[in-house]
């Protein structure tokens, strides 16, 4: 079965381990509470940042190649506490570029605590099938 990608999300959450959402249009990321996250969303060609499982920002990607759903990409997640600030980047070497989110966040107060699990979300969808995935 080949699938269309929705998109891949890396979650920091306290809500309970293997938490995912049920919407693969979502990223898998609604419902999750007491979490903060970033989603590659390649449907949708936009970079977002969620809190609580719910998109709170979004960035259209500027290049709107379909090279971004299908190329080989590499994200960065970087995390300032000091400043408060989450960065979430995305490279494309086919298209020689870089997208990037920045959002205000204290992971503490977000995620509920100092611990919290760490993990990937993926959704697909096939004209049969919507596909979950938990990484």
């Amino acid at each position: 079965m080949s699938g269309v990608p929705y998109g891949v999300t890396a979650v920091l959450q306290n809500d309970k381990a293997l938490a995912c959402g049920t919407s693969a249009a979502e990223c898998c990321y609604d419902g999750i509470s007491s979490s903060v996250a970033v989603s590659f969303d390649a449907q949708r060609k936009a970079l977002k940042f969620g809190r609580n499982g719910t998109w709170s920002a979004d960035t259209s990607l500027l290049q709107t190649s379909a090279g971004w759903a299908t190329d080989p990409i590499r994200c960065s997640i970087a995390y300032d506490a000091d400043a408060g600030k989450m960065v979430f980047s995305v490279y494309s070497p086919s298209l020689q570029r870089t997208d990037a989110i920045t959002n205000n966040v204290n992971l503490v107060e977000s995620v509920g605590g100092s611990d919290a699990w760490f993990g990937f979300l993926g959704g697909t969808s096939s004209s049969e099938y919507s596909g979950f995935h938990v990484i």
